[in-house]
């Protein structure tokens, strides 16, 4: 049997990044909420600003992980 090789490589941290960034989502999402209620609050947005200045950093600086494996396919003896 003969054997090809080939490299597959695959994001370990994914969901990591998936979760920071639906976390940033749902902060502007409430932010413009609020800003666009008849009476916002200042508190809140300042709050709700500083929140997504700290996510939308984390997702700029995020890090992915790559792992790369070495796999062995059969190669088809028709």
């Amino acid at each position: 049997m003969q054997y090809d090789y080939c490299l597959s490589e695959r994001i370990v941290n994914l969901q990591d990044f998936e979760q920071l960034a639906r976390a940033a989502f749902w902060t502007v999402d409430a932010l413009r909420k609020e800003m666009e209620k008849e009476s916002p609050s200042s508190e809140r947005i300042e709050a709700l600003s500083r929140q997504a200045h700290r996510e939308t950093l984390a997702l700029k600086d995020f890090e992915f992980i790559i792992e790369a494996r070495k796999v062995r396919m059969v190669k088809n003896q028709s």
